[in-house]
């Protein structure tokens, strides 16, 4: 794997710690607090282990920034649970900043002063995403200052960048419906140009989870070893 300090991509796994009662909240009443903190938890280590591929083939490493759901303890065994399942190389830091947006960007920020020649950040509710898909983003990114791959609720699920540009996460109105053309617009009014990757859907609330389910009986490949397992256990009862 490539060294922290060369010139390497940092693959930004954007995530918070799954709690129960603290994550994936609008699949309540659906699934208990428990189950939504499992699946939670389950489609966090399918990417981090995408990703990790992605890494080895490509010169980049694995960055985990994780949300402060822990810091009054009461998190401390999911927390756990988490490391313990992430790739060993796997790099681990805790977000900062007031708001996502600024979470993000700080997130992004360090790892291009730590040296990275570029950085990618992705959420974690994102069952579908593969090797091949990741592999399209990157191909999406060759020869460009940033990347936007969009979701289909009119966000976008990564963003990659060569260099900082605040402009792209500041002002957001994040989960509205016009996430993706804010941040195509203020790359561009940077004079950036934009690779435009796949477009997949994230898991939010029931419909997500039903379509997942649909997936599930009829792109059975598509989806992580952990999310399978989840999926089975969670539908024997």
């Amino acid at each position: 794997m490539a060294d922290h300090a060369g010139m390497a991509t940092a693959f930004i796994l954007f995530t918070r710690i799954p709690v129960p009662g603290r994550c994936k909240s609008r699949l309540a009443p659906a699934l208990s607090a428990e189950d939504r903190a499992s699946l939670q938890l389950a489609m966090i280590l399918d990417e981090a282990n995408r990703l990790h591929r992605v890494t080895q083939s490509h010169d980049g490493y694995l960055s985990v920034w994780l949300s402060d759901e822990d810091s009054d303890g009461s998190g401390r065994e999911a927390r756990t649970r988490l490391l313990e399942g992430l790739p060993e190389e796997a790099r681990v830091h805790r977000q900062h900043g007031a708001g996502l947006g600024a979470r993000m960007a700080n997130a992004i920020d360090a790892e291009l002063a730590s040296g990275a020649s570029a950085a990618l950040l992705m959420g974690s509710d994102l069952p579908l995403v593969d090797v091949a898909t990741l592999q399209s983003c990157l191909a999406a990114f060759e020869g460009k200052d940033a990347l936007l791959c969009p979701s289909a609720d009119q966000g976008y699920w990564m963003a990659g960048l060569r260099e900082p540009c605040a402009q792209l996460f500041a002002g957001k109105r994040y989960g509205s419906g016009s996430v993706f053309d804010e941040a195509m617009a203020s790359l561009q009014a940077t004079g950036r140009t934009v690779g435009i990757g796949p477009q997949t859907r994230d898991l939010d609330d029931p419909y997500d989870l039903a379509w997942l389910l649909e997936q599930a009986r009829t792109n059975p490949n598509a989806i992580g070893p952990h999310v399978r397992a989840w999926l089975d256990r969670v539908g024997s009862h």
